[in-house]
């Protein structure tokens, strides 16, 4: 480099040495700022908020001012202050208030202004096409006639971009729609109905979007002028004339104005010929009123002539003179007539006016036999007024006359109505009872009340009743009496209600009596109570059945006794009369004398009194033999299994009728084992007789006297309802009864079998019939094979010692070896022996435990009544084994003939 070239080097530098050394030593300013967003997109009214931040990026502290040159935009805050290189947010809310806005584009800047420097950004706003509509009516202004209407288009356009509701209200005038839906860009043009009225009327019209801001308003100017005109005229403006004569009037109506006008016509009397007139444009036309005056007076008549345009009226005035006349001159005066007789009035009339007339005669009373008559000017006439006085009371009445035309004229009078016929009917004892088939007499006595003799007739209604006579004619106050017979028959049971009548031709009178036809067991019944019922002698002595007889009916009664049996029993006494509500006794006596079987002997004791009604026990005497388990009045707490079977409780001993017109229901209860009381409803009724348990029923076709159980299954629920029949006529199907006991076992799971027939279906009836016989007969089976399997092998065995014992157990066959077998067991009667083995019967039979012990207790009694044989008493002591071996096997054999007709017989009675 030559000196030259360095100088310039160096010279240079120094140049840029002094330029840049300020600038280096000089501070450092500037700010920055920035949007979350650069664009924003909304509707007129709505909000866009967009985040900002502000960076200071000088060396010192600044204060900045945020703004922006759209009024649209608010900033928050719109001062901030920053540190060196520290950055803050600050808000931008954009509002278009303006709703009528063009949708475009607009710029809002956003600027920060330091003390030393500033910054901006620009937000592009979008203004859409939300909500808008428009108003354009037909006409902004017309001219019409006073008192016209006239209809307008005005047309409702959404320049939105939405669907809207709009509602469309103006300031007068009638809106045919007052509501349009507009979809986006959609116009509708709606009506609205506009009244002229002498001021000028500017009417605003505005449609009210229901969901946005959107709302336009147009007015209308309407100006009226005057375009109808008329006047109306009625003549004469005074009439005089006579009433019920008939006048007119002319109306007259003249149209002054520039067009056609229709008018409606009215009065307020007489008639006008039209109702509605059209008149051209000056010209007039003419109605015709016609009026009848009805009485008398002055009359203001209005006539109204009313268009859309105009209303008129005229007023004329009207005399109305009477031209008539008329006078009832004569009436009767006050009379006195008999009640149910015709009183007969006449009636003078003249007609004081200057014209014939006719008349319309009326009377408050009675009727009038010519009530239309005409009379002429000065004439008189008669008429008559008929009174009927059946209907009318015993009094004094008042009655006027009326005559009337146009003018009427009335006269009073009265008469009195006399009781001159009248009539008190007597009975004796209105209320009777008797007995069915006897006859019901009584005294009627008809007394002549009135002041004229009479004559009646006499009747019954409700029964066959005689007179001593049916017609009786009797003087004034004076009285009869004759004597009627009620008659009935046997099957005439219950309240009979009579209506005796006498009637004359003038009077009638009836009277009710109530009069009861008892039937025979209320009239003759009677009931029994036997002490004891049942008998166990071991001796040959005698025996007394105690036999109470009461009279329950109602009159006194004789009673024969008889008894059925064995010919040491008899009764006595034979025959006692009993009075009404008394009680007496008889006896039945048995005597079984030396030598008498061992058994079981049934007495059939025979009870008849006078109206033959025959009542029918069964009284039993054990000789020598145990009855078992016998059930009798005074029985009430059999063997039951305490977990399943109960007692049930009637809690009474009354004896019950049942006929074809009484059912019987009677309230049992029982309390289970765990303490829940139960009640239950049993119903008896007759047709058969008939015993239910709610939906459950039973039906006996025959039932006998004496003792006899019912069973009824409801749900798993078993009932046996015994009931001891004293009296029973199945031809006229009543029964009398007591209630012996009633058993209840819950969870059953068989039904109990009984002579008595209910009503399942066929095919359930054959399989449960199928199930019990089958039951049944392995349970005798099993029975006889407890009872006389060991018997049959000792039969081949046995030893004569063991011959010549005699069993303990009661029961033929069963051997010592056996007995002694069961003894070791601890068994010594039949009793423990069904107690034994009633579990195994139990589960073959399917039943409860209680029940087949019940069961295996009465087969084996019954088995053991039959084998029982009359002892042989003259039999010798001496006699040789051979023989005595020789005549105890053909008893054997019988023995086991008997116990295999036992068999059968049980099998035939199942």
């Amino acid at each position: 480099m030559n000196k030259l070239t360095k100088m310039k080097f160096i010279f240079l530098m120094l140049i840029a040495g002094l330029v840049l050394v300020p600038q280096a030593f000089a501070a450092t300013t500037g700010v920055n700022i920035e949007m979350t967003s650069a664009s924003a997109s909304l509707c007129p009214s709505n909000t866009e908020y967009i985040m900002g931040h502000i960076t200071n990026n000088g060396d010192i502290l600044e204060t900045y001012t945020l703004s922006s040159d759209n009024s649209w935009a608010t900033i928050a805050p719109d001062k901030i202050t920053l540190n060196s290189g520290e950055t803050k947010e600050f808000h931008v809310y954009i509002t278009p208030f303006n709703l009528d806005a063009q949708p475009t584009t607009y710029p809002i800047s956003i600027k920060a202004t330091g003390s030393t420097s500033s910054d901006f950004e620009i937000i592009t706003l979008t203004l859409l096409k939300c909500h808008g509509v428009k108003i354009a009516p037909e006409k902004s202004a017309d001219t019409l006639c006073i008192g016209d209407r006239k209809t307008y288009d005005v047309t409702i356009t959404n320049y939105g971009g939405v669907t809207e509701i709009y509602d469309i209200t103006s300031t007068t005038g009638t809106l045919l729609d007052k509501q349009v839906t507009l979809d986006a860009d959609e116009s509708k043009t709606i009506t609205i109905a506009i009244d002229a009225t002498k001021e000028k009327q500017i009417v605003e019209i505005t449609a009210q979007s229901r969901t946005s801001y959107a709302t336009a308003k147009e007015t209308m100017d309407i100006s009226g002028i005057n375009c109808y005109n008329s006047k109306i005229q009625t003549t004469p403006e005074t009439k005089t004339m006579c009433v019920e004569e008939s006048s007119t009037y002319t109306v007259k109506i003249e149209n002054l104005g520039t067009k056609d006008d229709t008018y409606t016509l009215s009065t307020d009397f007489g008639e006008l010929d039209t109702e509605t007139i059209n008149i051209g444009a000056g010209e007039t036309k003419t109605a015709t009123l016609t009026v009848q005056p009805k009485d008398m007076g002055v009359y203001d008549i209005n006539v109204n002539a009313k268009s859309l345009h105009s209303d008129m009226n005229s007023k004329v005035r009207l005399s109305a003179i009477n031209c008539k006349g008329i006078a009832v001159l004569t009436i009767p005066p006050e009379m006195t007539v008999c009640k149910g007789t015709t009183a007969r009035y006449m009636i003078t009339m003249k007609n004081t006016g200057s014209k014939e007339d006719t008349f319309n005669i009326t009377s408050t009373k009675g009727i009038v036999s010519e009530n239309i008559i005409s009379i002429g000017s000065g004439e008189i006439k008669n008429t008559y007024i008929e009174i009927d006085t059946n209907n009318l009371d015993f009094t004094t009445y008042d009655f006027e006359v009326t005559a009337k035309s146009t003018i009427e004229d009335s006269a009073k009078g009265s008469f009195t109505v006399e009781n001159c016929y009248g009539e008190d009917l007597i009975i004796e004892d209105a209320m009777k009872s008797t007995c069915a088939g006897n006859d019901a007499v009584y005294a009627v006595t008809v007394k002549n009340t009135g002041k004229n003799d009479d004559s009646y007739a006499l009747s019954v209604k409700g029964a066959i009743g005689i007179f001593e006579t049916e017609n009786l004619t009797i003087n004034a106050f004076e009285e009869k009496t004759v004597m009627l017979t009620i008659k009935s028959d046997k099957d005439s049971v219950g309240d009979k209600t009579i209506e005796i009548t006498s009637q004359s031709s003038h009077v009638s009178e009836t009277i009710t009596v109530n009069l009861e036809f008892m039937d025979k067991n209320t009239c003759y019944g009677y009931s029994t109570t036997t002490n004891p019922k049942n008998i166990e002698a071991t001796e040959s002595k005698g025996y007394l059945y105690t036999v109470s007889v009461q009279n329950t009916g109602l009159y006194d009664s004789n009673y024969v006794f008889s008894v059925e049996g064995p010919n040491w029993v008899s009764v006595a006494p034979e025959t006692i009369a009993i009075k009404a509500g008394d009680t007496d006794k008889t006896y039945v006596y048995a005597a079984p004398p030396y030598g008498t079987e061992s058994g079981v002997y049934e007495i059939t004791f025979t009870i008849k009194n006078d109206e033959g009604i025959i009542k029918q026990s069964t009284l039993q005497f054990a000789f020598n033999e145990e009855l078992g388990d016998i059930i009798d009045d005074t029985t009430d707490t059999p063997v039951v299994d305490e977990q399943t079977q109960y007692i049930a409780d009637v809690n009474d001993t009354t004896i019950y009728t049942i006929d074809s017109e009484n059912i019987e229901i009677i309230t049992a209860t029982y309390t289970t084992s765990d303490g829940v009381k139960k009640s239950f409803d049993i119903g008896f009724e007759t047709g058969s007789f008939i015993v239910t348990i709610g939906d459950a029923r039973v039906e006996d076709e025959n039932p006998s006297i004496g003792e006899k159980t019912y069973s009824l299954l409801v749900d798993d629920t078993q009932y046996e309802i015994t009931l001891d029949f004293e009296y029973v006529n199945t031809t006229s199907k009543v029964y009398e009864f007591s209630i012996i006991n009633v058993d209840v076992t819950e969870n059953a799971n068989v039904a109990i079998v009984d002579d008595t027939k209910e009503v399942p279906s066929d095919d359930e009836t054959k399989k449960d019939s199928s199930k019990i016989i089958y039951a049944i007969v392995i349970g005798i089976i099993l029975i006889l094979l407890i009872l006389f399997g060991p018997e049959l092998a000792e039969m081949i065995t046995k030893t004569k010692e063991d011959e010549d014992e005699e069993p303990s157990f009661g029961i033929s066959g069963i051997g010592p070896k056996r007995e002694a077998t069961l003894k070791k067991e601890g068994i010594k009667t039949v009793e423990e022996l069904a107690e034994s083995d009633a579990s195994n019967i139990a589960s073959i039979l399917g039943v409860s435990e209680a029940q087949a012990k019940k069961f295996i207790n009465t087969a084996a009694k019954k088995v053991r009544a039959t084998k029982k044989e009359e002892p042989k008493v003259a039999e010798k002591k001496a006699e040789e084994p051979k023989k005595e071996k020789e005549t105890k096997k053909p008893a054997k054999k019988k023995q086991e003939k008997d116990v295999k007709d036992e068999i059968k017989d049980i099998l035939d009675n199942i």
